[in-house]
């Protein structure tokens, strides 16, 4: 047997003890990292994480040691490309990777790296004087000219496509003129946690995505308390204005006199008497001249929409038969509809941050099973990691402003009534969702 050199022992033995130690263990790439900008990322997880550097082989022994407690860890040893090291913290995984791609810096490209992404030069001035660096610019494939005593690149140019190696020539070309085209930081390749693998295309959070789904699930219950009149401290305001514009369209409609319809009656009744009168215009005698002129000035009116409003009353009185059944069986329709959009994560998160309480695993993890849907951890943790910078009261109260402007007009009674005229043609369980949804924000 070969003999295998007491610090290796050691080695192993103080990796197996920081993977016994951290529910969440991962698997760093330190290549390229300058001395002095890890000791500052190191200084900046210190108390948050635990970062050890190590040999590869020597890890894949401690992955195994640990696997039979930790099942599937070992499964890390895939992931160790690069300068590698051992990661290990409490932190939710989706976190974790949020703080590390933030604390990464632009840095210069140096001769032989591989670009990660297209390195473009701007079209545009480049401040130096005309010189032999014109000539350097134009070796490395860039369009150049002396342009108002500047040297001046002509059209924005891809020096080095992603994928490829960056020349001597071309880095030193791109530091002369301050581009830093490369991004210096610890990479996390994976991170293992209660028996799950995250890589890295999974832990990536579009933080703009999760505010706009905050935002379209605050809209969509926002819209369905309203058009099921479902009184709330965000929609009331809306409910009444929507009222009053249909009662103001009934009393017009139905020549009902008082001091907010009489004018728009008298409207009403001068515009049908114009379009008589221009029926009748080419009869000899039929009109005076004083009428002549007034049709002559003023483009006659078609009769007001209020008639359709009377046409459509008989659906909303269908609509108000929905059983309080329906809405108790809402929310299960809701989730069940929107499963698969991912949005009943969004949710669940709402519900809670509406009931006041904390937007935690544990508790959007509960609410999803209630609704009787199987949860995803790795969602779960996604969201709660996405929603630590968006201030939903902030996202709802944008959203409410934007949704309630349209309802101080008439034409807001026709756009609630036709969607309301949509959504009879779906199918009962979704009739149910929207029910469900608006009695749980109301």
């Amino acid at each position: 047997m070969a003999h295998v050199a007491e610090w290796k022992k050691e080695e192993v033995k103080e990796l197996k003890g920081i993977i016994d130690e951290y529910d969440v263990i991962g698997i760093v790439d330190l290549m390229n990292i300058p001395a002095k900008q890890l000791q500052e990322m190191r200084r900046s997880l210190n108390g948050k994480a635990v970062i050890r550097m190590s040999k590869k082989n020597l890890i894949d022994l401690a992955l195994e040691d640990c696997n039979a407690e930790k099942t599937n860890i070992v499964d890390l040893s895939g992931h160790m490309d690069g300068q590698i090291a051992l990661i290990a913290t409490e932190m939710n995984p989706f976190k974790l990777y949020k703080i590390l791609e933030d604390s990464k810096t632009s840095a210069p490209a140096k001769p032989g790296s591989i670009a990660t992404d297209d390195i473009v030069v701007p079209e545009g001035d480049t401040g130096f004087e005309p010189g032999p660096f014109l000539g350097e610019l134009q070796q490395v494939g860039i369009p150049a000219k002396i342009d108002k005593g500047k040297i001046c690149v002509q059209k924005e140019t891809v020096v080095v496509a992603a994928g490829e190696e960056v020349s001597k020539q071309v880095a030193a070309t791109l530091s002369r003129m301050d581009i830093n085209p490369m991004e210096v930081g610890i990479d996390l390749k994976a991170v293992y946690e209660e028996g799950s693998i995250y890589t890295s295309d999974v832990l990536a959070i579009d933080e703009e995505q999760t505010l706009a789904d905050v935002q379209n699930a605050f809209r969509s219950a926002f819209n369905l308390s309203v058009n099921a009149a479902i009184p709330t401290d965000e929609t009331i305001s809306t409910i009444i204005t929507l009222a009053y514009t249909r009662a103001i369209n009934v009393g017009v409609e139905a020549a009902i006199m008082t001091s907010e319809t009489s004018e728009p009656i008298i409207g009403l009744a001068q515009a049908k008497m114009l379009a008589l009168a221009s029926e009748v215009a080419d009869a000899p005698g039929a009109i005076d001249d004083e009428l002549a002129e007034k049709l002559s000035n003023v483009a006659v009116a078609a009769a007001p929409v209020v008639e359709e409003v009377v046409e459509e009353e008989p659906e909303e009185e269908e609509e108000e038969e929905n059983t309080e059944e329906e809405a108790a069986a809402g929310l299960g329709a809701l989730f069940e509809k929107i499963n698969g959009d991912n949005m009943e994560y969004i949710y669940a998160a709402m519900i809670l941050h509406s009931a006041e309480k904390d937007i935690n695993e544990e508790n959007v993890k509960s609410i999803i099973e209630a609704a009787g849907i199987e949860a995803d951890d790795a969602r779960i943790k996604a969201l709660i990691a996405a929603l630590e910078d968006v201030d939903i009261d902030e996202a709802m109260e944008t959203t409410a402003m934007a949704a309630a402007a349209p309802a101080a007009a008439p034409a807001a009674a026709e756009a609630v009534e036709e969607e309301e005229e949509e959504e009879e043609e779906e199918e009962a369980s979704e009739e149910e969702a929207a029910a469900g949804l608006g009695a749980l924000f109301g």
